[in-house]
């Protein structure tokens, strides 16, 4: 019977983490905006990035798949058709170029639920197969607090 050979730990050890190091786990870097704490799904291999405030505004960046594969006019205009279709009312969209020189598409929405108005803004990076996606709501008033900060997370999105 043939005896079976082990791996030294140490040569174990340095394939274990050469596959982790080759692993993409996040292909984005974002920082939270001032006043939000980030919160659950921040581990190694995540590929969402979320944030809160003590008053309940969010912020979340995640990366979702370009398929069908189109350009940022077709996302644009597919977002605001999906917006509108679940009752939200545009309020504005532009573009915003990040620190990195990237063209960034911004929507701005607002829904009213409960006798209250809500805030939700989308943006987003198209990235070849991928799509890099910013969003961020709460209450108006609220929204209205954390706007320099929201847009300052936007500008320093950088894409890996």
């Amino acid at each position: 019977m043939k005896a079976i050979t082990m791996l030294p730990i140490w040569k174990a050890s340095f394939i274990s983490v050469a596959l982790l190091l080759a692993v993409q786990c996040r292909s984005f870097e974002t920082t939270a905006p001032q006043g939000f704490a980030v919160y659950e799904g921040q581990g190694l291999f995540s590929n969402e990035y979320k944030a809160i405030t003590a008053d309940g505004v969010r912020y979340r960046v995640r990366t979702v798949k370009n398929e069908p594969e189109g350009d940022a006019a077709l996302w644009k205009q597919t977002l605001v058709k999906g917006l509108e279709k679940k009752g939200f009312r545009i309020l504005n969209s532009s573009s915003l170029q990040t620190e990195q020189g990237r063209s960034m598409q911004v929507v701005n929405s607002q829904l009213s639920a409960g006798g209250e108005d809500y805030l939700y803004l989308t943006a987003f990076i198209i990235d070849g197969k991928r799509i890099i996606l910013v969003e961020a709501g709460g209450p108006k008033e609220l929204m209205s607090v954390h706007e320099k900060g929201l847009q300052n997370s936007l500008r320093a999105l950088k894409i890996q």
